[in-house]
């Protein structure tokens, strides 16, 4: 292709494609910490869904939208207290909404894939301490926080 082929072809995408639109105006100007915060929003957002005390949260959403942010490479950190605040908001959920066995055993990943993660980033201790706090403390259901101390 051409340049001004080039061009077009990104304006055009730039115009069609919300994705494309965010990827390339965080290229432009990166600011991790505001897509962690918008990232954050999605994530309340869908652990606050629940019908009748019933929670009607999504795995698989909040997966998608540590894997959109991750895409973003915004640093091992980032992601890392993503994957941590998903973990706080299930436990946080789990004090007034009844969780469906697949959202237990999809929290339990959570913890598994957040350790994993800090391992590979070296900063393990770290994550454990965190874990540990949330498991001793008061937020949500004690039978949630005794998942997290499983791991």
């Amino acid at each position: 292709m051409t340049k001004p082929q080039l061009e077009q072809l990104v304006l055009e995408a730039y115009s069609a494609r919300k994705e494309i639109k965010e990827y390339l105006e965080y290229f432009l100007a990166p600011d991790p910490d505001k897509l962690l915060d918008k990232a954050r929003e999605e994530v309340e957002k869908e652990c606050r869904r629940g019908k009748w005390g019933r929670s009607k949260t999504r795995v698989s959403v909040l997966r998608k939208i540590i894997s959109d942010f991750a895409s973003f490479q915004p640093g091992d950190d980032y992601v890392l207290r993503l994957r941590f605040f998903v973990i706080f908001s299930l436990l946080s959920a789990s004090a007034s909404q009844r969780m469906s066995d697949t959202l237990v055993r999809g929290f339990s990943r959570f913890v598994d894939e957040y350790v994993a993660a800090a391992d590979t980033a070296g900063c393990i201790s770290h994550a454990l301490d965190a874990l540990q706090k949330l498991a001793d403390g008061t937020l949500g259901t004690r039978s949630f926080r005794a998942l997290i101390l499983r791991r």
